[in-house]
């Protein structure tokens, strides 16, 4: 590696995004987490019948502030399980 150079360090996230409906296009609410299993809840939501949540994969530097927020939110739900 040359001087000046950093390495990029890539991760997968998970990404939650929050809408109003099935026609909206702009997500009300993003959520971020590091594992899988941390999503699950997002399949069977409804809180007033409208709500949808579509779950992605993401591909961020490790620097990215999403990356930063999944790490926390998976902390977190590992903590309500121990």
């Amino acid at each position: 590696m040359s001087r000046g150079q950093e390495t990029m360090n890539y991760q997968y996230i998970y990404w939650m995004a929050w809408y109003e409906s099935k026609r909206h296009r702009i997500s009300h609410t993003d959520t971020y987490f590091l594992k899988e299993e941390h999503t699950r809840w997002g399949h069977n939501w409804t809180t007033n019948g409208n709500d949808y949540c579509k779950i992605m994969v993401l591909k961020v530097l490790e620097d990215d502030e999403r990356y930063k927020s999944a790490v926390k939110n998976s902390a977190i739900e590992d903590a309500k399980v121990s």
